[in-house]
């Protein structure tokens, strides 16, 4: 409990000291950034991540991870404390200085932290065992002291390679590297340190935004936007369950990118760029995600400033995405399309090298500017469009989005449904209505376009771009079968981007006219916060079973600790060097595998109920029924049961205490009883 303290502690006030150095060097944007925090956090994921591309593809050493990570802290504190040398005592004070001013801000910031721990805390937050977390807390642990970084696949134990969409995200690598630096569980780690950095970067990131489009220090108008960004990310369950990953995170750096081009573009500076980079490879470290929605945000502001602005900034805008190139051409030459990776790289340098030149930088200036150039990209979308639609007749819809799925998916996600009412799910009618007004807003936004700030018409337009060429039901065939895949629907994060909303909500507030529909919005986010939470709070599946044995440090049952690490100790000292095969369906220890394999997976949890997947295992889902539906099983499936338990072997066997006697009694005939405890009853099969 103590390390874990101490890890949230510095590790807060090392990003602090971070972001504070930041602005001494990049003191254009983050001038304009009132707190630091998230800054130095993302700082300090970029570079770890650009020295990660190698050691991930190498699959190095967690050894040799620590070691690189360790170098990167000691140049990087270097950095601060000459900072802090340089630094007037005043401006030292001013790093953890509270001021009076801001008290507002504390205010909320306590609050958003306050209200998700308090609800984490005290439900059962960790059950939902068909969610991310499965994958992320296991690939965490996996990598404690292995030989070979990510060399065991997450869900199912056994050894392989990770996916190349999986093997690049440092962000994990790091929580690896933390937990064994400070001698902690990796599931302590991801249940408590990630959910701290998510809800401090949410809240930060929040008043960051309403500042940096509104110097005000009106704190109502501050608190009601909160509210109402609170409210709109949709993101309840991610901030009070499903927070122990990184992924809900690269919605925030998207925002802090949007700030920093919107500034960059308004004053040109070099060190506006580099920070830029800095954040694409923060964005990266989280989620592959970051790579498809990065490109379209770049491409977007790539046609901005060829077709808009026009102030011959389209080879810098390039370089400032350097560790997004990077990372495509590491991800292409691991998924074994090694040339195209190759030629990505090659093509990278040979641009960077071009443009170290005056003569040939003008060159390139004058083909990306011309008329030329720009009719490719005109034809270059309507022949992606034309391929599109021909698509679709014969359009695999498992792993492609088409135009009909792609309409009613925003129907469904904007428009208010009658069976809001029918089902009484008010808070979901709420936040239809909330995403309704902002899109009033929106459109009066539009009609008085020419009104609005530079800032403004830069998240409009670059929303506009993404839509024509991207996120929209023509090309939704194409793009999503050879670009994004199954994440293309994610493209909604930067269409309705935190930016343009908080651009939206600021330029209203201060329009006379309309503030009243901001107090309406303001309103109806309070009362659909309260109303989520309620619903989340009296959920039966949320709720704690046995408090008695509830670890809440573990954000789970203690007999499944209990029973994880007893099977852990058992494969040490039974097992060497073999990796048995654990049949459970108490999937919750999956968290703590990392030296035996699970018969039964996540993958096959989540597809339960597809009845053309489970007719592929037919043997494995009898043998989950019989575990979890113990009681409704007839004697021709317990016979079958027995029959395909002799035939697929597993190793170790979790067996509730609740399950019927027969399970029981069939266990102490084939099997050897190992462990037990209130909740479970472990058997090793003998063979």
């Amino acid at each position: 409990m103590l390390s874990l303290l101490l890890l949230i502690i510095l590790f807060v006030l090392y990003s602090q000291l971070v972001g504070q150095t930041a602005y001494f060097y990049f003191p254009e944007i983050l001038g304009k950034i009132k707190y630091k925090w998230p800054i130095g956090f993302f700082i300090i994921l970029g570079l770890i991540q650009l020295v990660s591309y190698p050691l991930q593809a190498m699959h190095v050493s967690m050894q040799v991870v620590g070691i690189c990570y360790g170098f990167i802290f000691l140049i990087l504190s270097i950095f601060v404390f000459r900072y802090s040398y340089a630094a007037y005592c005043d401006k030292r004070l001013e790093i953890f200085k509270f001021k009076k001013e801001h008290l507002m801000d504390y205010f909320l910031i306590v609050l958003f932290i306050s209200f998700n721990f308090i609800i984490c805390f005290s439900t059962n937050s960790f059950n939902d065992t068909n969610a991310d977390q499965s994958f992320y807390i296991t690939l965490v642990e996996n990598n404690v002291g292995a030989e070979q970084i990510n060399g065991i696949l997450p869900l199912s134990g056994q050894i392989g390679w990770l996916d190349s969409y999986y093997n690049f995200q440092a962000f994990y690598l790091f929580l690896t590297f933390l937990s064994m630096i400070f001698n902690l569980d990796a599931v302590l780690v991801m249940a408590w340190f990630v959910p701290v950095l998510l809800w401090l970067t949410v809240s930060m990131t929040f008043l960051n935004l309403i500042y940096y489009f509104n110097r005000s220090n009106k704190s109502w108008k501050t608190m009601f936007i909160f509210i109402i960004l609170w409210s709109f990310v949709s993101l309840f369950d991610y901030f009070v369950r499903y927070n122990v990953y990184g992924n809900n995170i690269r919605l925030f750096v998207f925002a802090y990118l949007m700030m920093s081009y919107a500034d960059y573009f308004k004053s040109p500076k070099l060190r506006t760029l580099i920070l830029c980079g800095l954040l694409w490879a923060s964005a990266s470290s989280f989620q592959s995600t970051a790579l498809f929605l990065g490109i379209m945000m770049m491409v977007a502001i790539g046609i901005y400033e060829l077709f808009y602005h026009r102030k011959e900034l389209i080879l810098p805008l390039i370089f400032s995405a350097m560790p997004l190139l990077v990372y495509a051409a590491f991800f292409l030459s691991y998924r074994s399309t090694t040339l195209l990776g190759v030629i990505i790289g090659a093509a990278v340098l040979l641009l960077a090298i071009l443009s170290c030149n005056q003569q040939t930088k003008s060159v390139l200036n004058r083909f990306f500017y011309s008329q030329f150039f720009r009719w490719v990209l005109i034809l270059g979308v309507i022949e992606m469009t034309v391929l599109s639609m021909k698509m679709v007749p014969s359009l695999n819809e498992e792993v492609s989005i088409s135009p009909r799925y792609f309409i009613e998916f925003l129907f469904d996600k904007y428009a208010p449904r009658r069976n809001y009412i029918i089902e009484k799910n008010w808070s979901m009618l709420l936040l239809a209505l909330i995403r309704d007004g902002l899109f009033l807003l929106y459109l009066v936004a539009i009609v008085q376009f020419k009104k609005l700030n530079e800032t403004l018409k830069f998240a409009f337009i670059t929303q506009w771009i993404i839509i024509l060429i991207f996120y929209n039901p023509l090309v939704s065939a194409f793009v999503s079968t050879y670009f994004t895949g199954s994440v293309y629907m994610r493209t909604g994060d930067i269409i309705m981007s935190l930016f343009l909303i908080a651009g939206i909500l600021v330029y209203f507030v201060n329009h006379s006219k309309f503030r009243e529909v901001v107090i309406v919005l303001v309103c109806l986010s309070a009362i659909q916060l309260a109303t989520k939470t309620h619903q989340y709070l009296t959920h039966d599946f949320n709720q704690i079973g046995n408090t008695q044995t509830f670890n809440h440090l573990y954000r789970m049952d203690q007999d499944i600790i209990d029973t994880a690490n007893y099977i852990e100790t058992f494969v040490e000292e039974h097992y060497s060097g073999e990796r048995p095969k654990v049949l459970t369906t108490q999937l919750e220890l999956n968290y703590f595998a990392h030296n035996y394999e699970m018969l039964y997976t996540v993958n096959e949890e989540r597809r339960v109920f597809n009845d053309s997947y489970r007719q592929t295992k037919p043997e494995l889902y009898l043998l989950r029924d019989g575990l979890r539906k113990s009681y409704e099983q007839s004697e021709e499936q317990q016979r079958q049961f027995k029959q395909i338990l002799e035939q697929l072997k597993p190793d170790i066997i979790v067996v509730p205490a609740i399950a019927a006697p027969w399970i029981h009694d069939l266990f102490n005939e084939v099997a050897l009883k190992i462990d037990e405890n209130s909740s479970y009853s472990v058997y090793q099969l003998i063979k």
